[in-house]
Parts: C-alpha cells; sequence; structure tokens
C-alpha cells in the first residue's frame, strides 16, 4: 500500500514541478527572496549586537520597540497596498471572471480603482489601531504631528499604488510572478530602515538608501509618530518620495494600458 501510494505521489510531484517552471519569473524571484530574508535578518541581528539604540536611534526619539513597531507595521502596511492591483487581477483569473469584467462598462481599471481604495481605508484603520495598541502595551512615548502623518500617509499609499499599477500590466501578461513589487519589497527590506535604521551602514551604502523610493517614506512615517517633527521639515524629509510618485504615477498608467492592450491582442485576459 506504502508503495502504492508512493508511486501515485511521483507523477503529481513531477506535474507540480513542470507547472512551476512555466512561471520562471516567479521561481527566480523565490531563491531570491529566501536568501534576502536570511540576510536581512543577519543585519538585524548585527544592529541589536551594537547596542540596538544609541546613537543611531535618537534621531527616531531613542526607542527601539517603537523603531521596531512603526517598521514593521508600516512597511506591511505598504506592502499591502502595493500588492493589491496584482493581487485585484490575479484573483479574478482564478475564478474565471477577469474576461467579462473586462468587457464591462467600468473595465478591469475601475475594479482595481474601488478594491485600491478599499484596501487603502481598511489597512490604514487597522495598521493605526495595532500600533496605538503595542504603544499602549510595551508604554512607547509617541510625539504625533497629525497633518504630518495623515500627509505622510498619503503619500506613502500614492507611491505605492503606482508601483501597483506596474505590477498587475506586466502581470496581465506573465500571469504569475513580475519584478515590480518583488524589487521595492526586497529594496525596502534591506535598506529603507525596516528593522534597523539606515544609519547601521557606510555612508556609501546610505546615500544609495536614500534613492529607493520608500526610504524618506519608513523615516518620515516614524519621526511623525515617534517625534515632534514639523510639517514643513516632513515634506523636506518627503522630497524624495513626492519625486518617485510624480514618476511612477503615469508610469504605472501607461504599464496597466500596455499590459491590458497586450493581452487582449493576444486573447490571454482571462488565462493565468
Amino acid at each position: 500500500m506504502i508503495f502504492d501510494s508512493f508511486r501515485l505521489l511521483v507523477p503529481q510531484v513531477f506535474r507540480y514541478w513542470r507547472e512551476q517552471r512555466t512561471y520562471k519569473t516567479q521561481v527566480i524571484l523565490g531563491a531570491f527572496s529566501a536568501v534576502i530574508g536570511i540576510l536581512q535578518y543577519a543585519l538585524l541581528g548585527m544592529f541589536l549586537m551594537r547596542g540596538g539604540s544609541y546613537p543611531m536611534l535618537d534621531k527616531y526619539g531613542g526607542n527601539l520597540i517603537g523603531f521596531l513597531i512603526t517598521g514593521a507595521l508600516g512597511a506591511s502596511a505598504l506592502f499591502v497596498v502595493m500588492q493589491n492591483p496584482k493581487s485585484s487581477i490575479q484573483d479574478e483569473q482564478r475564478t474565471g471572471t477577469l474576461e467579462n469584467i473586462a468587457l464591462s462598462k467600468g473595465g478591469i481599471a475601475l475594479v482595481i480603482a474601488t478594491r485600491l481604495l478599499i484596501v487603502c481605508i481598511s489597512t490604514l484603520v487597522t495598521t493605526s489601531l495595532l500600533i496605538a495598541a503595542f504603544f499602549i502595551f510595551f508604554s512607547v512615548s509617541a510625539t504625533i504631528n497629525p497633518v504630518s502623518l495623515v500627509f505622510t500617509v498619503f503619500v506613502g499609499f500614492l507611491l505605492m499604488s503606482s508601483i501597483g499599477l506596474c505590477s498587475a500590466g506586466y502581470i496581465l501578461n506573465s500571469k504569475s510572478g513580475e519584478p515590480f513589487t518583488w524589487l521595492i519589497t526586497t529594496a525596502t527590506g534591506l535598506f529603507s530602515g525596516v528593522l534597523f535604521p539606515v544609519e547601521l551602514y557606510p555612508v556609501w551604502i546610505q546615500k544609495i538608501s536614500l534613492l529607493i523610493p520608500t526610504t524618506s517614506i519608513m523615516s518620515a512615517l516614524r519621526m511623525t509618530s515617534l517625534t515632534a517633527i514639523s510639517f514643513e521639515d516632513t515634506i523636506s524629509l518627503l522630497v524624495p518620495a513626492l519625486f518617485w510618485t510624480l514618476l511612477l504615477f503615469p508610469l504605472g498608467v501607461l504599464m496597466f494600458t500596455w499590459g491590458l492592450d497586450r493581452s487582449r491582442k493576444k486573447g490571454t485576459i482571462g488565462m493565468y
């Protein structure tokens, strides 16, 4: 009986492997993600071994727990918004309804916009409640500037939505695996100060990290939640993010339009 079960299992293993090989981008990015994840926690360990506090956390209020909570939950919220356009398309592909939506009056763009709005609101509420609960539980001292915080969240969500549109346009053709969200997720985890401050790196890497779209967002989220940063200073801090948003939003629209037109011409909108 055991031998017969194994004999039935082998073809299924090969079948699964053949399916995965058709999505080469997904396989390659998945392998890299595993390596990057290990590296990320190795860097966190290095930071903690160096004391995990001053002077690297001074400008963020000096509280390690507050730094980690805002980093982990803030990054998670941004990633949820970024992944939503792609996830909306893949959900409809799996249920076999994407082609019907494409033929409807509103089209795919309306569905993505509606879901994105709902996700932004729900993510904002959920993340805010979680951060507040953790701050109270761990007695984290917070000096919040509401106007600056709201503006930072708005810029962050708009930036991540723009990246999400790029990935949605790509996924309409690739069906599984796209480089945009993977690249931003990886770069954010390593270089944007999610689990450890950017100041941990040598100066030349710090300069590179400032070029990553999410670095200034992560810094501004912490500064507006943990310190008394002014609105003017917040805008100055968000200049790189604002630049990337102005660049990536029209690119996202173009990428999504390209992906939709290409999949229509190929007749593969409903395939996955």
